[in-house]
């Protein structure tokens, strides 16, 4: 949110998917604790819109989708989540950014295979399709491993993320 701010590239919309029976990701880190999404977005005047699941395929999210004229939509839900609306990806571009080099590092710990088998982090900006980490790469960019690798997962994959949104 801080980079996309800085960098002037705020959306007009942010759809929350918020299923209480996963623990959210965001919840876990220390350093979104005191991140009120909700507030950040009434104060820069974002559209904001919570529903109570974990798929973007949820009939009341799909209608909201659709409402929404805006063609490109920044997707970052929650992991092994699979988009199986063949429609929504087909009026609306998906854009997905995974934290490893696809197609080669695809899954939810790519970040460490890499670091373990190349000696390397990258960052893949793609158009998401029906398949688990696919679709039209857009862009990739090789990141330095950070020295306090405690916060790898949490903090450095969330920068890295964030940082090849603006790039792309």
């Amino acid at each position: 949110f801080y980079h996309l701010k800085k960098n002037n590239l705020l959306p007009k919309y942010l759809i929350y998917l918020d299923n209480q029976k996963k623990v959210h990701l965001l919840n876990n880190y220390k350093y979104f604790k005191k991140l009120n999404i909700k507030k950040e977005c009434k104060k820069s005047k974002i559209f904001f819109a919570k529903f109570n699941t974990s798929i973007i395929d949820n009939p009341f999210v799909l209608k909201l989708l659709k409402k929404i004229k805006l063609k490109k939509i920044i997707y970052s839900g929650y992991p092994s989540c699979i988009i199986k609306n063949e429609n929504l990806l087909k009026q609306k571009i998906l854009i997905h950014t995974h934290s490893g080099k696809l197609p080669e590092f695809k899954g939810s710990t790519t970040i460490f295979y890499s670091i373990l088998l190349k000696k390397k982090i990258f960052c893949t900006t793609f158009r998401m399709s029906t398949n688990i980490d696919s679709g039209k790469i857009l862009f990739v960019k090789e990141y330095p491993i950070p020295k306090i690798r405690m916060e790898i997962n949490n903090i450095y994959d969330e920068f890295i993320r964030a940082q090849n949104l603006v790039c792309y």
